[in-house]
C-alpha cells in the first residue's frame, strides 16, 4: 500500500506543476497541451484512489 501512496503523491506533485505551467503558458497550444496532461494526471489519480478503496481480490 505505501507504494500506491507514493505514486499518488508523485502524481499530485506533477499535476500541480503542470497546472502552474498551464497558467503561465503564453500560447494557446502550449496551454492546451498542459491542460491535456493535467487531465491525464487527474484520471490516473482517480483510478489509483479508487483502487485504494477496493479490497485486493487476490487476498480475499
Amino acid at each position: 500500500m505505501p507504494k500506491r501512496h507514493n505514486e499518488i503523491t508523485y502524481i499530485e506533485t506533477r499535476l500541480a506543476k503542470t497546472l502552474r505551467q498551464a497558467e503561465h503558458s503564453s500560447g494557446e497550444c502550449d496551454r492546451a497541451a498542459h491542460e491535456g496532461l493535467a487531465d491525464l494526471y487527474r484520471s490516473q489519480l482517480a483510478e489509483l484512489r479508487k483502487n485504494l478503496t477496493m479490497p485486493n481480490r487476490a487476498l480475499v
